[in-house]
């Protein structure tokens, strides 16, 4: 895809033609796609699952860039009323695994948000 808000597009016909597609970007990605995002998580109510990098997340924390991506990213999500969890260093893929089959499960959308 050229855009991340086509990746929203394509994962929801991929998940109306019975597939379960997940879809991974970065931060900025998320930004980008918040209108295909918020159509197809909330107008359509598909129960999609994405996996977004937060750039710069560590050096955030420790004060040391003036990248935005960790300032917003989860604002956003708890805006969008998106459930996630935030991995970080200390995870494992058993985590985002679980994550995954949580939302599954409880057929909902969920993010997975990995600590870079």
């Amino acid at each position: 895809v050229c855009r991340e808000g086509e990746a929203f597009a394509l994962a929801a016909g991929l998940h109306l033609g019975g597939k379960k597609p997940i879809v991974i970007m970065q931060c900025t990605g998320l930004f980008e796609a918040g209108d295909a995002l918020r159509n197809v998580l909330h107008d359509m109510r598909l129960p999609l699952f994405f996996v977004v990098g937060v750039r710069s997340y560590y050096a955030h924390q420790q004060g040391t860039t003036a990248d935005t991506c960790p300032v917003f990213t989860e604002p956003i999500l708890r805006a969008w009323q998106i459930p996630y969890v935030l991995l970080d260093q200390h995870s494992t893929a058993s985590d985002l695994a679980n994550a995954y089959r949580q939302a599954q499960t409880e057929q909902r959308a969920g993010a997975v948000l990995i600590a870079e």
